[in-house]
């Protein structure tokens, strides 16, 4: 299974979530990550801007959307990445 993920991104100011997106054998997969997960994943940073944030643990989101899509439930339509997936 090849899963590759663009450059681009969007925030959304109303909801505080970042959506980004992998490409998995060709098709366009929407991945969601929320700003609770953000804030959350390293407290003593949760003051620092949302979007600098979503730039520094990019590498690791990609690692928690790769994992999803290669669980067995993956519904192969969009990945969120949540407060539950601090580990």
């Amino acid at each position: 299974m090849n899963i590759e993920f663009s450059d681009e991104y969007t925030k959304h100011h109303e909801s505080g979530r970042f959506t980004f997106w992998a490409k998995v054998d060709g098709k366009k997969i929407q991945c969601d990550v929320s700003d609770e997960y953000l804030q959350d994943r390293d407290p003593s940073n949760a003051k620092e801007n949302i979007e600098e944030l979503f730039k520094r643990y990019r590498p690791i989101l990609e690692d928690i959307v790769k994992e999803k899509i290669l669980a067995p439930e993956f519904n192969w339509e969009k990945v969120s990445i949540t407060r539950a997936d601090i580990p």
